[in-house]
């Protein structure tokens, strides 16, 4: 009876799986036993009889499958307290502080430009445009004429424009000095007449002004003008007590005023200093007359030319060199507009 129960057990035990298909094993090769799995022990009955056994790479990795999708997920956080979040503070870049020190911004160029256009507008002197200026100061003349006065004034008026270093304009001059002098004797080494009257003489014409100063407070300049020079001599000529002559010795010429000056900015606008004027004349007429009459056995007025003809050269050179040429040493005051 023990035996009959021993070979039950070992049939049931040994028995293949309903549905299960046994495979002829080859000789000598291992037996191994399939894995077993839930779904092999507990069939379906609605699986299909064809499906094909489980593979060894199924097998191994449907167990780590299942367990991945058992696996329960993990809980969710719960919201804890909003945390207030800060703004990043932002960078502010301004023109003067470029990210490339090689390569300035455009913004500070401009802005370098416009601030030193604005010193040299709130330190500069005013040299371009229009001015206008005034000048008194001494004068005198290199010739015998003007021996009978010491030293005579002059007073200028100009009225011009300039543009970089060259200024033009035109400009009138008037100067003499009056005299009264006494009748000499003999012994004097120039035999005078008792004699009373006025030495004038002027210039009026356009000029041209060379400043080669363009900045600074000094501002020298360098002047050519050419124009009308006007000279006059003019007395009353007593010859004795109860006869006088109105005499008159007069130059008009064409000639040329050569200047130079140093004018120092006291302003923007305004300049002062010396400045010195010397006429020449270069050709004109000489005219001569008693009580408005030209002398006895001459013309009245004459050129150049008439006036020295018949001389020799020692004496055409002596009479030239008589010929006035006032000058003027000046203080100048010029503003600009």
């Amino acid at each position: 009876m023990e035996i009959a129960n021993a070979l039950l057990f070992t049939w049931f035990t040994l028995a293949p799986a309903p549905g299960q298909e046994v495979q002829a094993s080859e000789p000598n090769a291992p037996v191994t036993e399939p894995a077993t799995t839930p779904e092999a022990a507990d069939p379906s009955p609605e699986t299909p009889d064809e499906t094909p056994a489980p593979q060894p790479s199924d097998v191994d990795a449907s167990p780590l499958a299942e367990t991945a999708a058992e696996e329960p997920a993990p809980p969710e956080a719960e919201p804890g307290p909003a945390v207030e979040t800060q703004p990043a503070p932002t960078v502010e870049t301004f023109p003067d502080s470029p990210a490339d020190d090689d390569e300035p911004a455009p913004l500070q160029a401009s802005s370098a430009s416009s601030e030193g256009a604005a010193e040299a507008e709130a330190t500069g002197y005013d040299r371009e445009g229009g001015f206008v200026s005034l000048s008194l100061g001494p004068s005198s003349c290199r010739t015998a004429n003007c021996a009978v006065i010491s030293v005579g004034a002059t007073g200028r008026f100009e009225l011009g424009g300039r543009w970089g270093r060259w200024g033009f304009g035109v400009s009138g001059a008037l100067g003499g000095a009056n005299f009264n002098v006494a009748r000499s004797d003999d012994a004097a080494l120039i035999y005078t007449d008792d004699e009373s009257g006025a030495v004038r003489y002027g210039h009026v014409g356009g000029f041209v002004r060379f400043a080669p100063a363009l900045d600074g407070r000094l501002d020298p300049y360098f002047g050519l003008g050419l124009g009308f020079n006007h000279f006059a001599y003019v007395s009353k000529v007593s010859f004795d007590s109860s006869n006088q002559v109105d005499f008159k010795f007069r130059h008009a010429d064409f000639g040329a005023n050569f200047s130079v000056g140093l004018p120092i900015f006291v302003s923007r606008h305004v300049t002062v200093g010396p400045r010195f004027d010397q006429q020449i004349s270069l050709a004109g007429n000489i005219c001569v007359s008693y009580d408005d009459e030209a002398p006895q056995g001459e013309p009245k007025c004459q050129g150049w030319r008439e006036a020295f003809e018949g001389l020799n050269d020692v004496d055409r050179r002596f009479a030239r060199r008589q010929i006035p040429r006032p000058w003027a040493l000046a203080f100048e005051l010029r503003a600009a507009f």
